[in-house]
């Protein structure tokens, strides 16, 4: 009698729901840069005339005489806090008083090369880099252990354990430039433009518990079914990867020896992700629809990553001191809608009839635009070593009703500080003696510190609804050779 339930529209909204979870997994983290440099460190960006404007600026590679190769390594530390603000009269036995923490650390690393094929009007350029990604790793909570203890003995579930345990996007670029001096028989060699190509690899995953009490409730046509209990509780975990393509075009001019500026467009990607959709369903769900406990299918997940135009102005009004302005933008407004299709829920018995009807599941977004604001100043101490510093300000792309504790952003600022050495320099002064061969090896050591302003989120329309109090911060370390040749 219970299957009702379970058919029509109550059960499509369920499993929409179950895939909120997934619709969570996009990249806020990274949405403007996250207010460094990430790729090629704090020394990138839109102006800068090294092998990360690959990604940042391809015609920025232009300037780049004979060969050139950088190794880049970004190491991240994240912390997020989630105080739950619990429904009022919601009934907490069996969830943990503690609010919901997350830790992440992650390292990025990013090998690129550039050359010039005894062309003195054309630099190609070759990178391997992972622009943009989000990972949360909150308190593991195994639901299948805890269901086989008695409930006295049952571990409290976290206060994001409904929204995220386990989840991670990740978007791998492959990209080939090329930067070319289109005027340089008129006499413009300060001027070049550029292209690349990307190739992307993109991988989906996500972990959570879902509630089914609401539904058990309308059935029954009373509250029998607490909210948020394991008893009526299953999880639902999501794997999908595929291959998608990008592209960039970008200008760069040095028009004196004391300014330069850069401009670049990245194009959106469009991700289509084969992958599969696997539930546990709580026993009484899994009778309703005559099924077993555990039901999968495959399907294809599909969103659009953003657009982004990136701008900078290098100043260098005496040898001692640079000043750098960076400005990006992205369009999050295309990010409109998460689509999962082609489902055919089944277990091991086959396609199960209750769920036949679910093929496919749309979510709006609608995410803020964001803009990133960086500012940045060199202090050469000699020819050969110099320090940096450097602030930004992020606005925030994600409003209070699509918030969840694996989808968080808020405007930000971030602090930055390192220096940059030319390594025979440095030997030859330790060494109190010359090495009789050219410089052209360069460290650079950066940390970046991005502090979240504390938000309070009222309005979720996540489900169940995650208003709380949300903190977090995040630290980059940066280690970075460049090697000329």
């Amino acid at each position: 009698m219970l299957l009702c339930v379970f058919k029509g529209s109550p059960m499509k909204k369920t499993l929409g729901f179950l895939l909120f979870s997934v619709l969570s997994l996009s990249p806020p983290a990274a949405a403007s840069g996250f207010l460094v440099s990430k790729m090629g460190g704090d020394l990138s960006g839109p102006t800068e005339p090294n092998a990360a404007a690959v990604f940042w600026n391809p015609a920025a590679l232009g300037p780049i005489e004979g060969a050139s190769a950088m190794l880049d390594m970004n190491f991240i530390w994240r912390d997020m806090n989630l105080r739950r603000l619990w429904p009022e009269g919601f009934d907490r036995v069996g969830r943990a008083d503690d609010p919901g923490r997350m830790q992440i650390f992650a390292w990025l690393p990013m090998p690129a090369l550039t050359v010039r094929p005894g062309l003195d009007w054309l630099t190609l350029g070759f990178a391997v880099y992972a622009p943009f990604g989000n990972r949360v790793h909150w308190p593991y909570y195994d639901l299948a252990a805890e269901m086989e203890k008695p409930p006295g003995e049952r571990l409290p579930a976290p206060a994001q354990a409904y929204q995220s345990l386990t989840g991670e996007i990740e978007t791998y670029y492959t990209t080939a430039a090329a930067a070319f001096c289109p005027f340089k028989e008129a006499g413009l060699d300060w001027l070049w433009a550029g292209v690349n190509i990307s190739w992307v690899r993109a991988a989906v995953a996500a972990r959570r518990l879902k509630d089914f009490a609401p539904f058990i409730n309308e059935k029954l046509g009373a509250e029998i079914a607490p909210p948020e209990q394991l008893d009526f509780s299953g999880e639902v975990d999501m794997r999908f990867s595929g291959n998608s393509f990008a592209f960039a075009i970008g200008f760069w001019a040095q028009p004196t020896d004391w300014l330069r500026a850069g401009l670049s467009w990245t194009s959106g990607s469009q991700l289509r992700l084969p992958g599969r959709l696997g539930l546990r369903l709580p026993a009484l769900v899994a009778q309703a629809v005559d099924a077993e406990a555990q039901v999968a299918s495959t399907a294809d997940l599909r969103m659009d990553l953003p657009p982004a135009v990136r701008a900078g102005v290098h100043l260098q009004p005496w040898w001692w001191l640079v000043l750098r302005l960076n400005v990006e933008y992205v369009h999050w407004q295309l990010y409109r809608d998460i689509r999962i299709e082609n489902i055919a829920l089944a277990d091991e018995n086959g396609p199960v009839d209750g769920l036949a009807e679910i093929k496919d599941f749309t979510s709006r977004r609608d995410f803020h635009n964001a803009v990133d604001a960086r500012f940045g100043a060199r202090f050469y101490l000699t020819d050969w070593w110099m320090v940096f510093a450097g602030a930004g300000y992020d606005t925030n792309a994600i409003g209070d009703e699509t918030v969840t504790a694996d989808l968080y952003d808020a405007d930000k600022l971030g602090l930055s500080a390192g220096s940059w050495v030319r390594l025979v320099p440095l030997w030859e002064n330790i060494l109190g003696r010359e090495l009789d061969r050219d410089d052209r090896l360069a460290l650079c050591v950066g940390f970046n510190w991005i502090i979240f302003f504390d938000r309070t989120v009222r309005g979720s329309q996540a489900d169940p609804p995650l208003d709380g109090d949300f903190r977090s911060a995040a630290y980059f370390l940066n280690l970075n050779l460049d090697a000329r040749f």
